[in-house]
């Protein structure tokens, strides 16, 4: 049985005492003055030597612990027998190891487990909790002074609203609702229960068969719930797993906050590229074409680039889609060049 000198402190004093230590079958053997002692393996920790210093520290469950000058044969022998876990925790080296890849693995949760967390809640929120989250949205805009009530004659809004049942596609049909915005300008955008707003200054650009195609880019938004999953990526973890789980309280205490939350939301391309898909399904059907789309696009861009620079700034999530020359692309491929 091998033997090595060590000096013991005893976590109760500051005074070392010089004893013997050895390996047994059943753990560490000590030779402490007020008698033997065996610990447990999987009661110890090795701590390795910091830089050209030889001498190596075990740390004791009890609260002591031992130096030992020449440990290097005894950290062998200890990491043979003690516990993986123990071995671990006892590395220096597996313990800088670690930190990298606790890090790799906090990126792909941020990345990909947020989000999907995120997109399976949102198909989670209740019908009612959405259409009240609309609501207290639409409301929150009106009375911030963001949008105002639309000056166009009720007769073509009522016609717009006939067309807009084009769509389809949603089980609840889809609330129209129109606004003067001098803030936001020539735009629409979704809110969640299935509301969706269109500015004045958007139908005053506008011809009606590309005021319908940029609406079937909103419904795609409703469809795919844009608003309610990017809402939850935004809002963290926590939401996404109460309403996983049905924690009523917290879902409601936290929906509260949400109209205003809102407000700093804006969309990915991930999210735009598949409004953009859902409006260029509905754009191939019969009778139907992209290039309204493109159209729409280009007249809305124009009109965002002259508006005038010193009005009140406006939420980044309703001024406009990001990307527009590329989102157009898959678009103008069936459009005449010109």
């Amino acid at each position: 049985m091998s033997v090595w000198r060590a000096s013991y402190f005893n976590g109760q004093q500051s005074t070392a005492h010089d004893i013997e230590i050895a390996l047994t079958p059943t753990g560490l053997w000590l030779g402490l003055p007020e008698g033997e002692q065996i610990v447990p393996l999987d009661q110890l920790r090795l701590v390795e030597p910091i830089g050209s210093s030889q001498l190596w520290r075990i740390e004791l469950a009890s609260g002591g612990m031992l130096d030992v000058t020449d440990g290097a044969s005894l950290a062998r022998t200890v990491g043979q027998q003690q516990p993986w876990l123990g071995r671990w925790e006892s590395s220096l080296k597996l313990a800088l190891l670690v930190i990298p890849l606790l890090a790799v693995f906090l990126f792909a949760a941020y990345r990909w487990g947020l989000p999907a967390a995120a997109d399976l809640a949102a198909y989670a929120v209740p019908a009612s909790s959405e259409r009240w989250l609309g609501e207290k949205t639409l409301q929150l805009l009106d009375k911030q002074g963001v949008l105002a009530t639309s000056r166009w004659p009720s007769e073509r809004l009522a016609l717009i609203r006939q067309q807009l049942a084009q769509l389809g596609g949603q089980a609840a049909p889809y609330q129209l609702e129109f606004r003067r915005s001098d803030s936001i300008g020539a735009n629409a955008f979704a809110l969640p229960g299935n509301v969706m707003v269109v500015t004045d200054d958007l139908l005053a650009i506008l011809t009606p068969d590309e005021l319908m195609a940029v609406l079937a880019h909103e419904a795609g938004h409703i469809e795919k719930r844009h608003v309610i999953r990017g809402m939850l990526r935004a809002s963290g973890l926590a939401l996404s797993v109460s309403i996983l789980v049905g924690d009523a309280n917290s879902i409601i205490d936290a929906l509260i906050s949400l109209p205003i939350a809102l407000a700093d939301l804006r969309y990915s391309r991930e999210f735009e590229l598949e409004a953009d898909a859902h409006a260029y399904a509905w754009l191939q059907m019969p009778g139907r074409t992209p290039c309204n789309f493109v159209s729409a696009l280009k007249r809305i861009e124009k009109a965002q680039h002259n508006r005038n620079k010193d009005l009140p700034e406006v939420p980044s999530w309703l001024s406009s889609h990001p990307d527009t020359r590329d989102r157009m692309a898959q678009f103008q491929s069936h459009c005449p060049a010109g």
